[in-house]
């Protein structure tokens, strides 16, 4: 009886004990897999913000303009060096281009930096406007381009090219609290940093074909003037809200037009005349042929009133006449 009694209480504990362990293991099943989720969750909202920056970032910079801005640079290296493989050979000239994109890139986050207040109404869906990136991110953003510029060009360029580097960063950074306050300045210094990496890249080759150098800079300095002062068109409701004297508001839209009209009409014959000088009247008048869409498009604009959905559509279709144009004066440095 007594045996039966001891062995029927240890069962009862050693059950008991079984339990617990059970009911313990289940907890700490439970608090395993509830820490998991957790983790899980918490990596995926990591994830989910770094993409969100990521993509804020990509479209601070505007990436559709770094292609332009790459054909400039290859084109300017080959007109100085017009045997491709020479030309590949050379590491200064991928470095140019890439100091290139890079203060090309951070003129277009310090503009967003600086214009947040105007892009409220002009441009809504600016990453800095919606949220996407803050002002420290893109502070931090922009003097990490900063940095990356100067060091390889101080590294790796010839002393005239880092001065160019210098020059367009204070350029830049100047441009929209200084030179964007004043009319037509504004227009023309953000022609120029558009227009560097055309002989930017000349000046990391070497000496060459400076006269055809010349009549790229001209050509892209005189085009994105023109393209400039157009779009201050699309921008007058935004800019008078926000003080930016521009030439349309001071004058008026179609005083605008006139300007970038002749602006247009002056680069392109005297460029024609250039290379009739240089070269031969077949080379000018070919010159001209590739330039006559933008003579359609002016007076397209014209026809509709200076509109601004159709100034858009011409400023996008600028792209392809660009591309056949540089192409043109490639084929020029290599036989001609």
């Amino acid at each position: 009886m007594r045996f039966s009694s001891a062995f029927c209480f240890f069962l009862w504990i050693t059950s008991g004990l079984g339990f617990s362990r059970s009911v313990i293991a289940d907890q700490k099943l439970l608090i395993s897999r509830q820490r998991m989720f957790e983790a899980t969750d918490f990596d995926g909202f990591a994830i989910s913000k770094i993409k969100q920056k990521t993509k804020g970032i990509v479209k601070l910079i505007r990436p559709t303009n770094l292609i332009p801005a790459s054909l400039l640079c290859f084109t300017s290296g080959f007109i100085m060096k017009p045997r491709l493989m020479d030309l590949l050979k050379s590491n200064p000239f991928y470095i140019s281009i890439v100091v290139t994109l890079i203060v090309m890139s951070n003129s277009m986050v310090l503009n967003d930096l600086f214009d947040i207040e105007l892009d409220k109404m002009n441009n809504p869906d600016r990453p800095l406007v919606n949220g996407q990136i803050t002002r420290r991110e893109a502070l931090g953003l922009s003097t990490l381009l900063f940095i990356m510029s100067e060091a390889l060009s101080t590294r790796y360029l010839n002393i005239a090219a880092q001065k160019v580097v210098h020059i367009a960063n204070v350029g830049i950074f100047l441009y929209t609290p200084v030179f964007k306050r004043i009319p037509f300045v504004k227009n023309i210094v953000c022609s120029g940093i558009i227009a560097f990496s055309t002989f930017f890249t000349g000046i990391v080759i070497g000496t060459g074909r400076n006269e055809l150098l010349t009549v790229l800079f001209k050509t892209i300095f005189f085009g994105s003037l023109n393209l400039e002062i157009l779009m201050d068109i699309v921008d007058m409701d935004g800019d008078k809200k926000n003080g930016v004297l521009t030439v349309p508001i001071l004058y008026g839209p179609e005083f605008a037009w006139n300007l970038a009209h002749n602006i247009c009409f002056f680069s392109i014959l005297t460029t024609s005349f250039s290379m009739a000088f240089l070269y031969d009247i077949t080379v000018a008048v070919y010159f001209l042929l590739l330039q006559m869409p933008m003579f359609l498009d002016m007076a397209y604009i014209h026809t509709y009133r200076y509109n601004s959905d159709i100034i858009r559509k011409y400023s996008q279709r600028t792209f392809q006449p660009l591309v056949f144009t540089l192409a043109y004066l490639c084929l020029v440095a290599r036989f001609k």
